[in-house]
């Protein structure tokens, strides 16, 4: 695919360069083509604007539709992409003749073909869906720092452990650190590299058995407006209050619990 993209003409150098990327995210089994912005910005060394700018250019040309894609409990993640790309007569003939000439010689042109037109590497592609695992696990991180290492830090701990598992476990991370001083959460790639989820504070809690009552010193700390108190209280405590009728759900806001 990454070949064919680079055989359509009429096109400006930039609007080439990423669309050889999304077709080298471009699943041929499955029709799959999701990158994020950010990914496709970080590839062709591009800004967030400019890649969005060549993206709309290809759409105009014809040669990619943009699909809006929802996560399963609601809100928006990366758009998929269809790619229309076509090949005249001419030049089906051109490369059936060079395969049959050539053999094995053109098929090693036609895989160079995207490093000598780009001037670097083919990147490997990660493993299927890792983009999008990837963005809801930033989505949650609580020290948003260093993310091209974070990347790479994550296709790494793909290999021994499935993505809700990491996912869930920064969850419960970030939920810890809420209230405590930034430079002491570590950064996601720091997390990611000594296997953080598989920490004993990261398992989840076994449910609360303190009976809660308007005497309960947290619940007296949260109607106090005393935010100093609370800095080990979670949200899910505050949500469990505010079901019990002990708090209210702006109380706990005003505390910063929710």
């Amino acid at each position: 695919m990454t070949a064919l993209a680079m055989r359509q003409t009429g096109l400006k150098p930039a609007a080439k360069i990423v669309l050889y990327w999304l077709a080298d995210h471009h699943n041929e089994t499955t029709g799959d083509c999701f990158p994020s912005i950010n990914r496709l910005a970080e590839l062709c060394e591009m800004s967030r604007r400019s890649v969005e700018t060549q993206i709309a250019s290809l759409e105009a040309d014809g040669l990619v539709e943009r699909v809006n894609r929802m996560r399963v409990g609601g809100g928006k993640t990366s758009n998929g992409y269809i790619l229309r790309l076509v090949e005249s007569d001419a030049q089906n003939l051109r490369i059936g003749y060079a395969k049959s000439a050539h053999g094995d010689a053109q098929n090693m042109r036609m895989n160079n073909l995207g490093r000598n037109n780009l001037g670097k590497e083919h990147t490997p592609k990660p493993p299927e869906g890792a983009d999008d695992d990837f963005e809801k696990f930033w989505d949650v991180v609580p020290r948003k720092v260093g993310r091209g290492q974070a990347e790479k830090a994550w296709r790494a701990a793909l290999k021994g452990a499935d993505a809700a598992t990491i996912i869930a476990a920064m969850k419960r991370y970030a939920e810890q650190r809420k209230g405590q001083e930034q430079q002491y959460t570590a950064h996601p790639s720091t997390w990611l590299n000594g296997k953080r989820w598989l920490d004993e504070t990261n398992k989840p809690a076994a449910p609360a058995t303190v009976e809660l009552t308007s005497e309960h010193p947290t619940i007296a700390a949260i109607k106090a407006g005393k935010r100093h108190l609370l800095q080990q209280t979670s949200a899910s405590f505050a949500r469990q209050a505010i079901e019990r009728g002990l708090v209210t759900q702006a109380e706990c806001t005003s505390v910063g619990l929710l």
